[in-house]
Formats: structure tokens, C-alpha cells, sequence
């Protein structure tokens, strides 16, 4: 009403009176930056609810002292916590301490942060009970976690639990012989997660490659792990997404990507001619070609003596080098 401009103009005065710095926020961020484990304990005390979390965050973010991160991780806040067991400067012996938290939301941060120690990770596994719905979202991200030791992911394989499994599929660290054995999981989840997987040995992708899903057909193409032999046959696969995968590989061999440079789908051939493998073998080409036409062209002109052919060897030896 009436009062709305004499209100704005008080606050603007105000406002240019602190320089456009609000007491609370200069405070805040102070106190943020000492780095003094009692201050931000008894500074977070006072706050509420979400607040709480998103300083927690701030500190977190100004790198703080272990002894900060020791007052933290004992805060009677469950997001407070959650942010100490996300943080990948937490030292060993704090994840070790906030995996056995009473708060499911905390034991999943730890599970979840690669800074986690084996030996946490490979007990978080432990805790796990096989068809048990409340554990399974704890040992999920175990499954996913990079860091987890290769023994837990061998035991967390056979869980009954897709996600589970399938979480191992997708980890990097999984040992090869695991993931082979994922080749032939009943599940399609499981096995696509294994053809898209970069670091899934040539031997479970060439067995994926005859896939009867042909969307896991399709991860492999997409994999620039798959080996030449997979590429070559699933150059000629039904499912025109499977051979959209092998034109834009850059580990497809030249002479499957001159196949499908034909192909009926002209996104294939599109995506063919944008191939960084196709141009390259397009350039050599042209560049032979140019030099057997001067050649020829030479040919006519030159009289051919046995030194001359020593000649024209040596060149065309040290062009293919």
C-alpha cells in the first residue's frame, strides 16, 4: 500500500549503509574461515534445519582441519554428519566411525565416497543381508564405488539383488573375470551394464555381441573397448541403433566403416563421415592415390634402370614407414 515506498527506500539506505554486506553473512563467513573447531561447533548450534547442512557444506568447501571435521562428524544433526561422510578430504578414521551411524543417509555417504578405506567398504558389504530391502540401498553405491576391494565385488555379484549386481557391472574395479561371468547374468540390466562398461574385458564383449537384447548389442557398439571382431559384426546387425554405435566407435576398423559408409541409414553414413578413424583412412587413401598417379605419370617419361628401381623402393619404403 501507501508504505511500500518509504520501506524500500529504508532498506536501500540501509543496505548502502553496510555496503551492501549483510552483518549475519560477514559473520558467518568469518567464522568459516578461522577454522576454529569450537566456533563453527558452537556457530552451528544456533542454526536450523536446512541451514545447518549448507554450512556444514561451506565448511567443508574452505578445506578445514581434521579436528573440525572430528567436531563435525559428532554433531547431533544427521545432515551435518551426511556432509562430514561425503567429503573426500574425511580422514579414514572418521568414515570408519560414520559407517556404523545410526542413520541410514549417513552409512550411504560413506558407502558412496571413494575416499572410503577397503577395509570400511568391504564391512559395509558384510552388514549386507541378501534379499534384505533395508541393507540393499546401503550396499548399492558399495557396489558402485571404485574403491571397493575386489573380494567384496566377487561376494556382491551373486546378490540376489539387481541393483546390487548390477552396481558391480558398472564398477570399473571389477575384476575381469567377474565381469565375464556378469555376461551371462538372466538379467538384460546386468549384461548391458557389462557391454558399456570401458574396462569389460574382450572376451565378455565379443560373447555380448550376440546378445539376444538388442539394446545390449547396441551398448557394445557404443564402447570403444569392444574388440575389432565384435565391431565387424555387429557392422551388419538388424537394429539400425546397433550400427549407429559401430559408425561413431573410433575403435571401428577402417574397412567396416567403408561397409556401412553404404549404409541404407543415411544417419549411419552421416555419422561414418564424422569418424576421426574413417577420415584418417580416407586421407591415406587419397594421399596414395595421389602418389601412384605421379608415379605412373613418371613412369611413362623415365627410363628404367636397376639403380633407378633401387630408388623408386627405398622411397615407397620410407613413405609406408
Amino acid at each position: 500500500g501507501d508504505q511500500f515506498e518509504p520501506i524500500m527506500r529504508a532498506m536501500k539506505a540501509n543496505t548502502d549503509l553496510i555496503g551492501g554486506k549483510h552483518p549475519a553473512k560477514t559473520q558467518m563467513k568469518t567464522i568459516v574461515m578461522s577454522k576454529d573447531p569450537d566456533a563453527i561447533s558452537a556457530y552451528i548450534q544456533g542454526l536450523d534445519g536446512q541451514a545447518k547442512e549448507q554450512f556444514a557444506y561451506k565448511v567443508i568447501d574452505n578445506e578445514p582441519d581434521t579436528d573440525v571435521l572430528i567436531k563435525l562428524s559428532s554433531d547431533d544433526d544427521q545432515y551435518v554428519r551426511g556432509v562430514v561422510a561425503s567429503s573426500d578430504s574425511t580422514p579414514p578414521e572418521i568414515l570408519m566411525k560414520l559407517s556404523n551411524d545410526e542413520f541410514e543417509r549417513v552409512r550411504d555417504f560413506v558407502a558412496e565416497n571413494p575416499s572410503t578405506p577397503p577395509e570400511v567398504l568391504m564391512k559395509l558389504s558384510n552388514d549386507h543381508q541378501s534379499g534384505n530391502d533395508q541393507s540393499e540401498f546401503i550396499v548399492i553405491p558399495v557396489a558402485k564405488n571404485p574403491s571397493t576391494p575386489p573380494e567384496a565385488l566377487l561376494k556382491l555379484s551373486k546378490d540376489e539383488s539387481i541393483l546390487v549386481r548390477r552396481g558391480v557391472a558398472e564398477n570399473p574395479s571389477t575384476p575381469p573375470e567377474v565381469l565375464i561371468r556378469l555376461a551371462s547374468d538372466k538379467e538384460e540390466y546386468i549384461r548391458t551394464s557389462v557391454a558399456q562398461n570401458r574396462l569389460s574385458p574382450p572376451e565378455a564383449l565379443l560373447k555380448l555381441s550376440n546378445d539376444k537384447e538388442r539394446y545390449t548389442r547396441a551398448r557394445i557398439a557404443s564402447n570403444p573397448s569392444a574388440p575389432p571382431e565384435a565391431l565387424a559384426k555387429l557392422s551388419s546387425d538388424s537394429f539400425d541403433r546397433v550400427r549407429v554405435g559401430v559408425a561413431k566407435n573410433p575403435s571401428t576398423p577402417p574397412e567396416v566403416l567403408v561397409k556401412l559408409s553404404s549404409d541404407e541409414f543415411p544417419y549411419v553414413r552421416r555419422l561414418v563421415s564424422k569418424n576421426p578413424t574413417y577420415k584418417k583412412h580416407i586421407k591415406q587413401k587419397s594421399n596414395l592415390q595421389e602418389r601412384q598417379a605421379i608415379l605412373e605419370e613418371d613412369f611413362k617419361t623415365m627410363k628404367l634402370t636397376k639403380a633407378k628401381i633401387k630408388q623408386i623402393i627405398r622411397e615407397e619404403l620410407r613413405g609406408l614407414v
